[in-house]
């Protein structure tokens, strides 16, 4: 079970941005996304929008780059394209651009899919990578609807206002007792 952190005495609840990574258009992630947003909002996050980015790294990055260069989110859920076939290119272009890796969130993910999804050591197999890029939390999910909304209730949303004072500089290192 994933511990939450206490919240962060913040101004204004962190903002979020919900995007899927896709090839096409697909019904079916344009609806995790939405429950994904309101899960957001239930937790008292705004969404500022959902988007469909296609699954290409230059498209990834300019979403990334636009977002956090405008200030239009702190954080940005991106949803697909992290399998291993060769056009998941949403691990690799995250990690290649971002300054700072959330090591321990791919790992926190494979372990809520090993505990809570019993998928024992196939859950190596999924990749999931988070990291700060120009002041905005970037976070990478595969587009499976029970896995994901699970992560987003149990490792995203109660470490985001910490992680935002932390990635925002209004926090200088991590303490485990906040």
């Amino acid at each position: 079970m994933v511990d939450s952190l206490k919240p962060v005495a913040s101004a204004d609840p962190a903002r979020v941005l919900v995007a899927v990574v896709s090839h096409g258009r697909s019904r079916t992630l344009e609806e995790l996304a939405k429950s994904v947003a309101d899960i957001v909002r239930t937790a008292g996050f705004p969404v500022v929008r959902n988007v469909v980015a296609q699954g290409v790294p230059t498209y990834i990055s300019q979403l990334v780059s636009n977002v956090s260069n405008e200030n239009e989110a702190d954080a940005i859920v991106m949803i697909g394209g992290t399998g291993f076939g060769p056009h998941d290119n949403t691990c690799e272009t995250i990690d290649g651009l971002v300054e700072r890796r959330i090591e321990g969130f791919g790992e926190a993910f494979r372990r809520l899919l090993r505990e809570d999804f019993d998928l024992g050591a196939r859950a190596m197999l999924a990749r999931a990578t988070g990291g700060v890029y120009n002041k905005c939390l970037v976070f990478a999910l595969m587009a499976r609807p029970s896995e994901v909304t699970a992560a987003v209730q149990k490792l995203i949303v109660p470490a985001l206002p910490y992680a935002v004072a932390l990635a925002t500089g209004r926090v200088r290192a991590y303490d485990p007792r906040l």
